[in-house]
C-alpha cells in the first residue's frame, strides 16, 4: 500500500475510534434528563422526544454534560496510556506488567477520580459513581487487592458501571484481557464479565466493518456466544440469552422498570439493539439524523437512560466515526476539547 494509502487508513481508524467515544459521550449526556423516568414520564415532559442542547442542571451536573460513564471512560484511558508509557511498547500483555498491577492501578485512578474527579475541569470530586463501583471504591483495602475486596463488598456485582466503561480496551492490542480487568476491578462477577466480553467483541466488529456496505445481522452472533461461554451455570446462560435475544422492540427489554434498572443484561440488551438500528438501516441513511433517532428512542424508555445512551450511541459511533455524528450535538458537549486531547494519548500510545 502506498504511504498515502497507510495515512488515509489510519486517518479512518482514528475517526472510527473517535467516533466510538464521542458517540458514548454524547449519548450519555442526551439520556441524562431522563434518567430515573418510566416511558410514560419522558413522553409528557418531552412530547417531541428528548432534547439536546438543553438548558438547567440534572443530578448535580452542569447542563448538557455526561455522566460518570464517560468520566470513567476516561479513567480507563488513563490507566492504559500509564500502563503502555511504562512498559515502552503497545505489544505487552498487562499480566506481563513490571510495574504495579493493572488491577492495582487502576483500582487508584477510581478512588482518585471518585474523590477530586478531574480538577482541571474544575470537578470536586467524581458525581454520583454507578453503585457497585461505588461500594467498591469506599471499601477499605480496595486498592491494595480490589478484586477481593469486591467480592467481599456486599450486594450484587451486576450492575452495568463496568460495562459502559469498557470502550477503550477495543483497539488495544489484548482487549479481553483488559475487559476483564476493568471489569473485575470493581465488578467480579460471571455476568459481568459476560457482558462485558460480547460487547467488546461487537465493537470490535463494527469499528473495523465498512462503512459503504450493508451491516449484516449475523455480526452479533459470534458476540452473544462469547459472552455465552463465560458462564459455566446453565441457568445463568439461560437467562443471559433470554434477555438479549427479545429486542427487537426496545420496550421489551423493560429499560424504565422499577426494579434491575441498572442491570447489566438490560444495558447489553440496548447495544444489540441499536446494533439491529444498524443492520436495518442503510449506509446512506446512517445520517446525523439516524444517530439522533435512536438515541431518543434509548433516552424514551427511561430508567438508566444515561447509561443506556451511552451504550447505544458508543455502538453507533463504532460504526459510523466522528465525522457521521451531529454537529449540532458535538458542538454542545461541554469539555470536548479536552475529552479530544484524551482520546489522542490514548490512540497514541494504546492503540495498534
Amino acid at each position: 500500500m502506498e504511504e498515502g494509502g497507510k495515512d488515509e487508513e489510519w486517518q479512518e481508524t482514528v475517526n472510527r475510534i473517535k467516533g466510538m467515544l464521542f458517540g458514548g459521550a454524547l449519548g450519555d449526556a442526551v439520556g441524562l434528563p431522563a434518567e430515573g423516568s418510566d416511558p410514560i414520564t419522558v413522553a409528557d415532559k418531552y412530547p417531541d422526544g428528548v432534547d439536546y442542547p438543553y438548558k438547567g442542571s440534572y443530578r448535580g451536573y452542569p447542563s448538557n454534560d455526561w455522566t460518570d460513564a464517560t468520566d470513567t471512560t476516561v479513567v480507563v484511558m488513563r490507566a492504559m496510556v500509564a500502563f503502555y508509557t511504562n512498559q515502552g511498547s503497545k505489544g505487552q500483555s498487562p499480566p506481563g506488567s513490571k510495574v504495579q498491577s493493572p488491577y492495582e492501578d487502576f483500582a487508584a485512578r477510581l478512588v482518585s477520580w471518585y474523590k477530586s474527579g478531574f480538577q482541571e475541569l474544575g470537578d470536586a470530586g467524581g458525581v454520583q459513581p454507578e453503585g457497585v463501583t461505588l461500594r467498591a471504591v469506599t471499601a477499605p483495602g480496595f486498592v491494595r487487592d480490589p478484586v477481593t475486596t469486591a467480592m467481599n463488598v456486599r450486594g450484587a456485582k451486576t450492575d452495568n458501571g463496568a460495562l459502559i466503561r469498557v470502550a477503550p480496551c477495543v483497539l488495544t492490542d489484548c482487549p479481553h484481557v483488559w475487559g476483564r480487568i476493568v471489569c473485575e476491578t470493581t465488578h467480579p462477577d460471571e455476568r459481568s464479565v459476560a457482558a462485558v466480553t460480547a460487547y467488546i467483541m461487537l465493537l470490535q466488529t463494527l469499528v473495523t466493518f465498512p462503512t459503504d456496505v450493508p451491516v449484516p445481522a449475523m455480526l452479533a452472533v459470534a458476540p452473544v456466544a462469547a459472552g455465552r461461554e463465560c458462564f459455566a451455570n446453565p441457568g445463568q446462560r439461560a437467562d443471559y440469552m433470554a434477555r438479549l435475544t427479545d429486542t427487537a422492540d426496545i420496550g421489551q427489554i423493560g429499560l424504565g422498570e422499577r426494579d434491575n434498572r441498572s442491570h447489566v443484561n438490560k444495558t447489553l440488551a440496548v447495544a444489540l439493539w441499536a446494533f439491529r438500528q444498524l443492520a436495518r438501516t442503510l449506509p446512506a441513511a446512517r445520517d446525523n439524523e439516524f444517530y439522533k433517532k435512536v438515541i431518543r428512542a434509548v433516552a424514551a424508555e427511561g430508567g438508566d437512560a444515561s447509561a443506556n445512551c451511552a451504550v447505544a450511541g458508543t455502538v453507533l459511533g463504532a460504526m459510523m466515526g466522528a465525522s457521521g455524528l451531529p454537529r449540532d450535538w458535538l458542538e454542545a458537549l461541554p469539555n470536548r476539547d479536552w475529552l479530544d486531547a484524551e482520546i489522542d494519548k490514548y490512540v497514541e500510545k494504546c492503540v495498534v
